[in-house]
C-alpha cells in the first residue's frame, strides 16, 4: 500500500491498497499536484497475515518546467 500526505505535510492518504491488492497499477494521475511542492510518501507491505509497519516517509519535490536556455555564444579564434 502507498500512502501520501498530498502536500499538506498531515494525515496520510491511500494511493494504492485498499481497492487493489497487488501493485500492478504503473500510474496514477492527479490533476492537483503543485510544480515545486513537498510531498510525503510511505509504504507498507500486506500479505494474507494482515499490514505490515508503513515505512519511513520519503520527500518528493515535484518538478519545475524549466527556464528556456540562454542560446550559447561561439566565437572562433
Amino acid at each position: 500500500m502507498i500512502s501520501w500526505d498530498a502536500g499538506l505535510g498531515g494525515a496520510y492518504s491511500d494511493l494504492v491498497g485498499d481497492l487493489e491488492n497487488n501493485m500492478l497499477t504503473e500510474h496514477i494521475f492527479y490533476s492537483q499536484v503543485v510544480s515545486g511542492g513537498r510531498y510525503n510518501f510511505k509504504y507498507r507491505a500486506r500479505n494474507s497475515h494482515g499490514d505490515g509497519p508503513d515505512s519511513d516517509p520519503i520527500e518528493i519535490v515535484a518538478a519545475t518546467v524549466p527556464a528556456q536556455m540562454i542560446a550559447p555564444i561561439i566565437t572562433l579564434d
